[in-house]
C-alpha cells in the first residue's frame, strides 16, 4: 500500500513537472490572441471607433456643421433678474401672491423710489430750485419710460401733475403755511422719513413710482437703466443728485457686477486649464484641443438653452414656460463651471488611455481606436448616470432649477454622445503625431488588431500558475531524492548533490 501511494505521488509530481516546463505553449498564446481579437471585434465601441477613425475629416466637419446653429443661438443668450423664476409654482404662498397682484395695480405690490438728494452745502434758499429740477426730471421720465404721469407720486408731484414750488414746500417745511398741518402734509413728511426736508444736507425728496409692469419681472432692468441714464443729464453735484432705490435695484447692480467679472473668470479658468493639461500630458496641442472641445460644448449647451427657453418652441408645455423669455441670471453662472468640469473629466479619461496605448507602440490611429474601445463603456455609463441625475431637476416647479437641470443634462449628453464619441477621436486622428508635441512618442509599430494589452493580463495569470506548478514539481523531485522535509531534516552532506533553491 505504501509503495502504491509512493508511486502515485511520483506520477503526480512528474505531471506537474511537465506543466511547469510548458506552462505557456505557442498554441495557448494563439488561442488567447484569437479570443481577445474576437472579443474586441464584437464590441460596439471598437466598431464605432473604427468607423470614426476611417473618416475623421468627414466626421469632424459634419459634427461642426450640424451643430453650428446652436453656436449661433448661444450668441443670443439673454438673462434676466426676473424673480418669478425663483418662485415655486403650485404652492399656497405663490397662489396668494398671484391673488394679491391681481387685486392691486402691478407697481403697488413693490414700488420703486426716485430720490432727489440735495448737495451737502444746500440750504433752504436752494429748496425751490431743487423742487423745480425734481419735477423737470419726472416730466422727462414720463416720456422716456412711457409710464403714466399718475403713477409718479410724491410731495412735489401728485396725481399726474407737478405741484407748484410754494405748495410743495408748504407741505414739507414749517414756514407758517397752513398746508404744513394738513393730512396731506403729514403723509408726505411721513413717507419722506418724517423730517423737514431740504433743511439739512442728509434729507431728500422721495417720489414713489408704481410701475405698470411687474416690479419683479424682466422689464425692471431696462427701466432702472433708463432712469440712471436720465439722472446723468440732470445731476448737479453743487445742488442735487438723483438716485433710484427699492424694488430690484440692488439685484440689478449685483447682476451687472457678476457679469462684468465673468470674462475675467473665463480667461483665468481657460489659462489654468491650459497650464494643467499641458503639464499633465506634456503636450501643448492636447491642451489647446481640450479647450476647443470644451468651448464648443459650452456653446452648444447655452445655444440649446436659448432655443428652449427664449423662443416659443416649448410654450405648449405650460404657462410656466410661456412666461419665460430669458434665462434666469443665475443659470449660466451656476452651470458654467459644472459643464466645464464634467467635460474635462470625460476628455481626460479618453485622452489618458489614448496616450497610454501610443506609448505602448501603437500607431496614432490605433491608439485612438484602442483608447476609445477601452473607455467608451465607462464614459457612456457615467454620462447616462449624470444625465438622469441632472435631468431630475427639470421636474421642479421652480424655473431656475428647470433651466439648470436642462443645461447640465443636455451638456452631458452632448459631451458623451457627440464630443467624446465623434469630435475628439476625429480631431486626434487628424492631428496625428502633432497631438503629442513637443513630446516624442516611440515609433508606431502596432495596429488596432494587436491585443498585447489583453494578452498581458492573461499571460500574467498563466505565468503565475506555471510557476506554482514548477515549484510543486521541483519540490517533488527533491522529496523523491531525499525524503520529505516533514520528517527529520537531512544533514547538509545529504544535499551535496542538490543545487541551492
Amino acid at each position: 500500500g505504501g509503495g502504491g501511494g509512493g508511486g502515485g505521488g511520483v506520477a503526480r509530481r512528474q505531471a506537474s513537472g511537465e506543466r511547469a516546463r510548458s506552462y505557456v505553449s505557442d498554441e495557448d498564446t494563439l488561442q488567447a490572441t484569437m479570443a481577445a481579437q474576437e472579443e474586441q471585434a464584437k464590441s460596439v465601441w471598437f466598431r464605432l471607433a473604427m468607423w470614426v477613425t476611417r473618416h475623421p475629416l468627414k466626421v469632424v466637419v459634419a459634427v461642426l456643421v450640424v451643430m453650428s446653429p446652436l453656436s449661433y443661438y448661444s450668441s443670443q443668450l439673454a438673462y434676466t433678474v426676473d424673480q418669478n423664476q425663483l418662485h415655486a409654482r403650485n404652492v399656497p404662498a405663490y397662489d396668494d401672491w398671484v391673488r394679491y397682484r391681481a387685486a392691486m395695480p402691478s407697481g403697488m405690490t413693490w414700488p420703486y423710489a426716485l430720490i432727489a438728494q440735495p448737495a451737502p452745502n444746500a440750504t433752504l434758499d436752494d429748496a425751490a430750485e431743487v423742487v423745480r429740477r425734481n419735477n423737470a426730471l419726472i416730466a422727462e421720465l414720463v416720456v422716456v419710460t412711457g409710464i403714466d404721469a399718475r403713477l409718479w407720486n410724491g410731495p412735489t408731484w401728485l396725481l399726474g401733475e407737478p405741484l407748484n414750488v410754494t405748495t410743495a414746500l408748504g407741505y414739507l417745511i414749517d414756514t407758517g403755511s397752513p398746508l404744513y398741518n394738513t393730512p396731506t402734509g403729514a403723509y408726505d413728511r411721513l413717507r419722506n422719513y418724517n423730517c423737514p426736508h431740504l433743511s439739512l444736507s442728509t434729507k431728500a425728496i422721495f417720489t414713489e413710482i408704481d410701475t405698470p409692469f411687474d416690479p419683479q419681472g424682466s422689464e425692471v432692468e431696462p427701466f432702472i437703466k433708463q432712469l440712471r441714464a436720465a439722472f446723468e443729464r440732470h445731476n448737479d453735484p453743487e445742488l442735487v443728485t438723483f438716485h433710484v432705490a427699492l424694488g430690484l435695484t440692488e439685484m440689478v447692480d449685483v447682476v451687472d457686477e457678476v457679469y462684468n467679472r465673468m470674462p475675467m473668470v473665463m480667461v483665468v479658468t481657460v489659462a489654468v486649464l491650459l497650464l494643467v493639461t499641458a503639464l499633465a500630458f506634456r503636450s501643448v496641442v492636447i491642451a489647446l484641443r481640450l479647450v476647443f472641445t470644451l468651448a464648443v460644448t459650452l456653446s452648444w449647451s447655452f445655444g440649446s438653452g436659448v432655443v428652449v427657453f427664449q423662443t416659443t418652441l416649448m410654450d405648449w408645455t405650460g404657462q410656466s414656460m410661456a412666461d419665460v423669455h430669458a434665462l434666469s441670471w443665475m443659470a449660466p453662472v451656476m452651470t458654467f463651471s459644472l459643464i466645464l468640469s464634467l467635460g474635462c473629466d470625460y476628455d481626460i479619461f479618453i485622452t489618458t488611455r489614448i496616450r497610454e496605448f501610443r506609448a505602448m507602440g501603437f500607431d496614432d490611429r490605433a491608439a485612438v481606436v484602442k483608447g476609445y474601445y477601452r473607455t467608451g463603456g465607462v464614459i457612456t455609463t457615467a454620462g447616462v448616470i449624470m444625465i438622469i441625475s441632472f435631468g431630475s431637476l427639470m421636474l421642479s416647479s421652480q424655473m431656475l432649477l428647470v433651466e439648470c437641470g436642462f443645461l447640465l443634462a443636455w451638456s452631458v449628453a452632448l459631451d458623451t454622445f457627440v464630443v467624446r464619441s465623434l469630435l475628439v477621436p476625429g480631431l486626434m486622428v487628424l492631428l496625428g503625431r502633432a497631438n503629442w508635441w513637443p513630446t516624442r512618442m516611440p515609433p508606431g509599430t502596432k495596429d488596432e488588431g494587436c491585443v498585447d494589452e489583453a494578452l498581458g493580463r492573461a499571460g500574467a495569470g498563466a505565468r503565475d500558475a506555471g510557476a506554482a506548478d514548477e515549484h510543486v514539481a521541483l519540490a517533488g523531485v527533491r522529496e523523491e531524492r531525499h525524503g520529505s522535509y516533514d520528517e527529520e531534516p537531512p544533514s547538509p552532506e545529504h544535499h551535496a548533490d542538490v543545487p541551492t533553491w
